[in-house]
């Protein structure tokens, strides 16, 4: 985590609660994407390293200035994400985290750090395409241009507004209900009930699109097929990795973009069936040890923090209605994934989810005795 740079924001976390559905319109998410753009006013600058000035003499944070021939521009603020994306491109490994170590010693250390950052930018003369946008100061709270991401000039551009007006413009996406709208500095997400909402039950996960962006590089944009389920505050999914994921990095015409997504909506749909199909499936496997098989099963593919929140989660009380069942563990998985500080950390781990899912349904399937439950 940078300390001299603005952290990520959540800026939307809008969720169907739990003991009630409530969902958005795909409009209500675009008029809000179209203020937040009207707010921030952002704008593409494009300078080559060796004409940005990245000055870390004020204690307790960084800024940015372009050189111009009369010296100096106003200074910007940078977000956390920005500053190590332009420091990737201008330091060596580790730059970023050294050059704050060492404005952390005080006064003359700042002055180093400044100096140690111009010796190395002195020379790299190809242009970046510098984002920004209007931030309030954390500091001050007054409103002031940031640095949100420094990408190469070949990154398309596709923003969020655009995501949306794609599946707006969509005639089997525009009237999903959004089960869920999360935003931050970072990226976007929005969850849909493919089938509507009159069914949904507790218990009972049901179809869902996914999709998601990210306008600072972090992430491709895409659509993908999945499960949802009013297990808890908050939505969960999981995915098959052949369920149908439709990803587009950031470069070239964004009209690529735009067509893949409308274009990939008939395939998530069967896609998110079988994945409804697997899950209904993995309630008839029984799993003897579930904590014991959970650890096995994701050592190496999460951290062990991770681990250990997905076993505890077994024993919540949303698990209880599947314990000890492939289902139970999925539930289990993708309810831990919540404590994950951000959504492409969740997005992580409920891809674990769909992998220990794969797994338990594969090996339940070598079984003889197909339709009944199966012991690991």
């Amino acid at each position: 985590m940078s300390t001299l740079a603005i952290q990520s924001r959540t800026l939307e976390n809008t969720v169907t609660p739990r003991d009630s559905v409530q969902t958005m319109h795909l409009e209500q998410v675009r008029d809000r994407l179209l203020q937040r753009r009207d707010l921030q006013e952002p704008e593409d600058i494009h300078r080559s390293a060796d004409q940005i000035h990245v000055d870390f003499t004020e204690p307790g944070r960084a800024k940015l200035h372009f050189i111009n021939q009369g010296g100096l521009d106003e200074p910007m603020l940078l977000t956390e994400t920005g500053l190590k994306q332009l420091g990737a491109h201008v330091l060596p490994n580790r730059g970023v985290s050294f050059l704050e170590d060492l404005a952390g010693l005080g006064e003359h250390g700042r002055k180093l750090a400044t100096a140690n950052w111009a010796m190395f930018s002195r020379e790299l003369s190809d242009p970046r395409m510098v984002r920004t946008v209007k931030v309030r100061d954390p500091q001050t709270g007054e409103i002031t241009r940031a640095v949100r991401s420094v990408m190469s000039q070949g990154y398309g551009t596709y923003d969020n507004v655009t995501l949306v007006e794609d599946l707006l413009n969509s005639v089997e996406t525009r009237h999903l209900p959004v089960l869920a709208y999360q935003e931050t500095d970072r990226g976007i997400r929005l969850r849909m009930a493919l089938d509507g909402t009159e069914k949904m039950e507790l218990d009972k996960p049901v179809r869902m699109l996914e999709a998601w962006n990210s306008e600072v590089g972090l992430r491709s944009a895409g659509i993908q097929g999945g499960i949802f389920k009013l297990w808890c505050t908050n939505g969960c999914g999981t995915w098959d990795k052949d369920g149908g994921v439709f990803r587009f990095v950031h470069r070239g015409d964004s009209a690529r973009i735009s067509k893949g997504i409308t274009d990939g909506v008939g395939n998530i749909r069967v896609a998110a069936s079988g994945v409804l199909d697997a899950y209904n499936q993995a309630l008839g496997v029984a799993i003897d040890d579930a904590y014991l098989w959970l650890g096995q099963q994701l050592k190496g593919t999460l951290t062990r923090p991770q681990i250990q929140r997905a076993q505890a989660a077994l024993n919540a009380p949303t698990s209880q209605p599947n314990l000890g069942t492939l289902a139970g563990v999925v539930d289990a998985l993708t309810l831990s994934a919540q404590d994950e500080s951000s959504m492409f950390a969740q997005s992580q781990m409920e891809q674990a989810a769909s992998q220990v899912l794969r797994k338990g349904l594969n090996r339940a399937g070598n079984s003889r005795e197909l339709k009944a439950a199966v012991a690991f």
